[in-house]
């Protein structure tokens, strides 16, 4: 039950936004580089397109 939940909030469109949102503020704080921000962001694209 608690994964089907995640699964359900990772493909809401809502919380990818927030996602990709919360990646920009930790960049521009420093917290993580250009590179990690765009591997993170990746990562989220392909949780949404269903890719590997």
């Amino acid at each position: 039950m608690i994964q089907r939940q995640v699964e359900e909030e990772m493909h809401n469109p809502a919380a990818i936004r927030r996602a990709l949102e919360e990646l920009e503020v930790a960049r521009a704080r420093g917290e993580i580089t250009a590179e990690e921000e765009e591997q993170a962001q990746q990562a989220l694209i392909d949780l949404m397109t269903g890719s590997p």
